[in-house]
């Protein structure tokens, strides 16, 4: 599963996803998924950045597997398909903006590579994933399905026993 640049954001303390963020995060150390980033990535926290302060989200990037954006005449072609689905009105109005634009790229990745699917907060995403589902055959996720999904697990031995064991 791709990973949106938002996911990583969520994992800062004072975000309000940040326990979705964690449960995405845990979920793969519970080898229930396995988690990438795209090379848009680096671009959007290149863009993002405050110069001269080091970005801890960079660091975190360097450490995920990643998959390379599609050559330039695949998402020449996709990334149009994709904006009217994702965002139609802004892409009516040719008013897409940078990050719009990286989302698509994002998207696009998750397709060319044939992965699973996308994990991010986005609404404007989210909202079309029956539709991106139905022609891409890509799922796209909310963290918070992931919430769900990963049990705290304590060790055998600290488990409390039950009855039963003990009238043995």
């Amino acid at each position: 599963l791709l990973l949106d640049l938002n996911v990583l954001f969520d994992l800062g303390p004072r975000r309000a996803r940040h326990e979705q963020a964690i449960a995405v995060f845990r979920a793969e150390r519970g080898q229930t998924c396995s988690l990438a980033i795209s090379s848009e990535i680096d671009a959007e926290l290149k863009r993002t950045a405050h110069k001269g302060k080091t970005d801890p989200m960079q660091a975190l990037a360097r450490a995920l597997p990643r998959f390379p954006i599609p050559p330039v005449e695949y998402t020449d072609v996709l990334c149009p398909q994709l904006a009217k689905i994702v965002f139609p009105d802004r892409t009516a109005a040719n008013s897409l903006t940078a990050n719009d634009i990286s989302d698509l790229r994002h998207l696009a990745t998750s397709i060319f590579h044939g992965l699973h699917g996308l994990i991010t907060s986005d609404s404007s995403i989210l909202n079309c994933s029956a539709q991106l589902r139905k022609e891409f055959s890509i799922e796209v996720i909310s963290p918070e399905s992931f919430q769900n999904d990963t049990v705290e697990r304590r060790p055998v031995e600290s488990q409390p026993s039950t009855a039963e064991d003990t009238l043995t």
